[in-house]
Parts: C-alpha cells; structure tokens; sequence
C-alpha cells in the first residue's frame, strides 16, 4: 500500500511537471504574439504611407506570423520532444547495467552457494 501512495505521488508530481511544460510552451508563444502585434503594428504606422499599402502589408504581416508562429511551436515542442527521448535512453540504459549487475550478483551468488556445498 505504501508503495501505491508513493507511485501515485510520483505520478502527480511529473503531471504536474508536464503541465508546467506546456504553460512554458504557451507563455513564450502569447510573449511572442503580443509582442508582434504591438511592435509591428507601430512599424506600420511609420511605414505605411496610405490606408492601401497599410491593408497589404497588414496581410503579410499576418501570413509572416502564422508562418514564424509555427516555426517557433515547432522547435519549443521539438526540443522538450528531445529532452524525454534523452531521459528515456538514459531510463533504458540505467535499467541495462542494473540488469547486468542483477545477473552478475545472481552468478556469483551461485557460485558462493556451489563453494559453501563443496566446503561442508
């Protein structure tokens, strides 16, 4: 039972980790958003000699920011996707060299079992 509690902890623990990941992920991109909005709209302004060349540039200003936007989700998402493969992989090696070692300790005890027979 003690074991279950401590699993159950352990598991409440990395949820919220996760989340904790994914509101880092969406912080950096509502950052990002407001920032672009904010900054590009006042470099329109200056830029921008009539309401026309306003209207075109405000949509390709829009286009650049779906295309940045998604650039930015890829590489936020890419990166975490690649630190739990590593975590992984150094899970699966730690499990390895613990079942070597197990093997070993089990050989040797066989033989320290096989040596005490001899003795008596």
């Amino acid at each position: 039972m003690g074991r279950e509690k401590a699993n159950k902890k352990h598991d409440n623990r990395n949820s919220s980790r996760y989340k904790n990941e994914a509101l880092v992920i969406v912080m950096k991109y509502g950052v990002f958003g407001v920032l672009w909005i904010l900054l590009t709209d006042k470099f329109l302004e200056l830029v921008a000699g009539n309401f026309q060349i306003y209207k075109t540039i405000q949509s390709y200003k829009g286009w650049l920011f779906v295309l940045i936007t998604m650039i930015l989700v890829f590489y936020l998402i890419n990166k975490k996707i690649n630190l739990i493969q590593n975590a992984k992989n150094e899970a699966l090696n730690a499990y390895e060299e613990l079942r070597t070692l197990n093997n070993e300790q089990l050989e040797l005890e066989k033989t320290l079992v096989y040596q005490d027979n001899l003795i008596k």
